[in-house]
């Protein structure tokens, strides 16, 4: 994973929780630690990575850099390619400033 895509993973996961500000913040929670912990199954992560990935910190092994692709990839940010898609990740960050404003 690039310096980019964890920057916007950091980005997402801060929008996130101004969004939980703003809504029903369990619900969001659940949402994420659901997520968290399918793709802490499919890459072999652990609860330190899935708790490092909440606090926005940045992977530090494989494993956990692997959780973090698969968390950004069931995000819609980045491609099968482990690739930023562009359109997808605007239209995720356009989506939580939407709910932001309500």
């Amino acid at each position: 994973m690039s310096f980019v895509d964890e920057k916007l993973g950091v980005a997402i996961g801060l929008q996130a929780e101004e969004l939980a500000n703003k809504c029903d913040a369990q619900e969001i929670l659940q949402k994420i630690k659901k997520i968290a912990n399918d793709c802490k199954a499919e890459s072999g992560g652990s609860d330190a990575d899935i708790d490092a990935l909440l606090k926005h910190q940045p992977a530090g092994s494989d494993k956990a850099k692997c959780l973090m692709t698969c968390f950004m990839k069931n995000f819609g940010l980045i491609d099968a390619g482990a690739k930023i898609d562009k359109d997808s990740a605007l239209n995720v960050v356009r989506q939580l400033l939407m709910v932001m404003q309500t």
